[in-house]
């Protein structure tokens, strides 16, 4: 028997073994969807989900190729940390998902600081945390984030599961207040409001050119 023959009488033998795995790896993914949905609908009827998010998200888990494990908008926040880095601790005393972002009701809780705390006010990219059933189902939704603009878009884990997020490129840490002090002013606030509005309607724009690519390609 010549070589040709044997190799393609080794790939006739190894293919039911091939075809076993991918269906116990589509099972799989299969299986972590189901809980990955179960989870996201307790989430939304405690009103927990996003409702910028919302139609992205239904578009992907109404596909075969994907599910949503986390998603954001996009936000501006004003947030305390004990320190940095201790996310356990942090508080969010502000939370905006869409504009106006309002001078007067962060310069109120401002005022009133007397802690040793940070304070910072932040603009947080929309990010979608995403699993794909294929490397290939991978490669093409970072493409699409790439082509709506949401360019920190990545394949985070390269085995199956695949995991992808899909992240803007906006982003602002303002520190305001730390060790008592207060680092801010009345047109400083209104400057870093305008700003922050901005970034929101940019990812917005986003967000809603990164749908209509889904709606087209996938």
């Amino acid at each position: 028997m010549n070589t040709k023959a044997i190799m393609n009488e080794r790939i006739s033998n190894t293919a039911p073994y091939i075809e076993m795995m991918n269906m116990e790896s589509t099972q799989i993914f299969n299986d972590k969807k189901k809980r990955a949905l179960q989870l996201l609908s307790k989430a939304r009827s405690q009103g927990k989900v996003d409702f910028g998010a919302e139609k992205i998200i239904d578009f992907l888990n109404a596909t075969e190729e994907y599910y949503t494990t986390s998603s954001c908008s996009g936000r501006v926040v004003l947030l305390l940390l004990p320190e940095l880095g201790d996310k356990k601790h942090a508080c969010f005393l502000l939370k905006y998902h869409k504009p106006p972002v309002k001078v007067d009701e962060i310069q109120h809780i401002l005022e009133q600081y007397d802690s040793t705390n940070m304070v910072f006010l932040q603009m947080q990219a929309p990010i979608f945390h995403v699993c794909c059933s294929s490397i290939n189902a991978a490669d093409l939704l970072v493409k699409l984030g790439y082509e709506a603009g949401l360019k920190n878009s990545s394949i985070k884990r390269f085995s199956s599961p695949f995991l992808v997020e899909i992240n803007g490129t906006e982003r602002m840490d303002v520190p305001l207040c730390a060790d008592g002090e207060q680092f801010w002013s009345s047109s400083y606030l209104g400057f870093l409001s305008n700003l922050s509005e901005t970034m929101l309607q940019r990812s917005e724009k986003s967000l809603e050119q990164f749908f209509e690519l889904l709606s087209k390609k996938i």
